[in-house]
């Protein structure tokens, strides 16, 4: 990745344009959902200055990089400040209500998170032993959620836009044999069994805490 990371950012500059790299962990899920509308969901908490911290951190570093390579600020500290001011303020979420107002989109699906596709059927998904999460196959859980309909496994597949996985537990967490660490949303009642299948693959349980990965490895400019 750091390889692939220099020689993109010699390509850029070659064509005198700007461009910097953040190398981030993918050792589990970024944030806590995983389907259409639960990350739009998501992603609106994060604009309005709150959401998962590891979501929230990650797009504030993008950000922040962002505000360098344009020239408006000239070191990482007040260009993360002011970021997180507009975060707090509720600017970045009114800038997000007039992206999508411009491009002829339904704003009050925004503003009212409850007005997004929804579902008819749910499953928690229980831990089947106590102990520590190790590890979270992030791929094993986008199969999953493909299953339950938030993706395409052929090209004519049509999209549940409310279906997908909510995330309870991440690396790290200490979780009790029967505890909800995980939620899964379909439309469909069927589609819970193959999902399941592949939930029961991507998560790995310890008796000891497992090292967690720095959410940032790096920043490339």
């Amino acid at each position: 990745a750091e390889k692939l990371a220099h020689m993109m950012i010699k390509t850029a500059n070659s064509m005198q344009k700007p461009l910097s790299a953040i190398l981030t962990s993918m050792q589990q899920p970024l944030g806590n959902a995983i389907g259409n509308a639960l990350e739009i969901k998501e992603a609106i908490e994060v604009l309005k200055g709150g959401g998962p911290k590891d979501l929230y951190d990650v797009t504030l570093a993008l950000a922040t990089e962002m505000l360098l390579l344009s020239g408006k600020y000239a070191d990482e500290h007040s260009a993360k400040h002011k970021l997180q001011e507009i975060l707090q303020n509720g600017q970045a979420f009114e800038k997000c209500l007039e992206w999508v107002k411009w491009q002829g989109g339904d704003v009050r699906t925004l503003e009212n998170p409850e007005l997004l596709p929804g579902y008819r059927f749910k499953f928690d998904y229980l831990a089947k032993k106590s102990g520590y999460i190790h590890s979270i196959k992030a791929s094993s859980l986008g199969l999953a959620s493909m299953k339950l309909g938030a993706g395409r496994e052929r090209k004519d597949d049509v999209i549940d836009l409310g279906a997908g996985i909510y995330l309870h537990a991440k690396v790290g967490d200490c979780i009790k044999e029967g505890d909800s660490i995980a939620t899964l949303y379909t439309n469909e009642n069927t589609l819970f069994s193959e999902a399941i299948a592949y939930l029961d693959y991507a998560y790995n349980i310890s008796e000891e805490k497992p090292a967690i990965d720095p959410l940032i490895f790096k920043i490339i400019r």
